[in-house]
């Protein structure tokens, strides 16, 4: 579910999927088949349907220059061509925007270009330093349907903590996804010693920090196991209904 927003003086929306015990979107639901609370109290709901609001969609590409995420990349572009801007931002130490929001054709083929194979600095992507970033300038422009999708190689560094992160995404209304693998979402003192603040940071905002959003964690062990997460991603936002319902 992501977060709420204001559709009128009396009216709210949120943006929502739904699927069946399988995973698979179900896209036949009327208002009928949904229940809003707030506050403890359940809401009316005005007017339930399949969103077609255009979708702001940041790439965030973690892959220590390795360039293996370009095929989960082209596979959000594809799917979702027509129906969302795209930004690309390569994390490779400090975080870079390749390219801003764009629907242009040229300018996303360079940007997939870039982050393909190149020099990387192995272990210290400032991954949560890019999400603050994306949700910082996201909240200035008021969109709508804000989607975060995340591509890690998981570790990395940050001085950021993650309720900042956390809180700025619950401001801008982001749904977040992540496609990753050698994600540090548990760090065990018992074997390490101790637990490094960066990869605990890490941990909160790939597990609590997404299930915030009403976003997933996809973890692949193979190639292929990426462009299968971006697929489901992208089935999953086609999917997706609006809900208004009363204050």
């Amino acid at each position: 579910v992501a977060a709420a927003q204001e559709a009128g003086p009396t009216t709210r929306m949120v943006y929502v999927s739904a699927a069946d015990g399988e995973g698979v979107p179900v896209a036949d639901l009327t208002a009928a088949d949904f229940r809003v609370q707030e506050d403890g109290e359940d809401r009316e709901i005005v007017r339930a349907e399949l969103a077609t609001e255009p979708m702001h969609v940041a790439i965030v590409v973690d892959d220590n220059g390795r360039g293996f995420f370009q095929n989960g990349i082209i596979q959000l572009l594809t799917g979702l061509d027509g129906r969302a801007e795209f930004a690309v931002i390569a994390v490779n130490g400090s975080p870079s925007w390749v390219v801003d929001y764009t629907t242009e054709f040229g300018a996303l083929q360079d940007a997939i270009s870039e982050v393909g194979r190149r020099a990387g600095r192995p272990g210290d992507g400032q991954v949560m330093e890019a999400l603050m970033d994306i949700g910082q300038r996201l909240q200035g422009r008021g969109v709508a349907r804000p989607v975060i999708v995340v591509f890690t190689i998981g570790g990395g560094s940050t001085s950021i903590r993650a309720s900042n992160v956390r809180d700025q995404f619950k401001a801008s209304g982001v749904l977040m996804h992540v496609v990753g693998t050698n994600l540090a979402r548990e760090v065990a003192p018992i074997y390490t010693g101790r637990v490094d603040d960066a990869d605990r940071q890490m941990s909160i905002m790939f597990d609590d920090g997404v299930t915030d959003t009403g976003g997933r964690v996809q973890e692949f062990t193979v190639a292929e196991g990426i462009e299968s997460a971006a697929d489901e991603i992208v089935d999953e936002l086609l999917h997706q209904y609006v809900i208004s319902y009363t204050l």
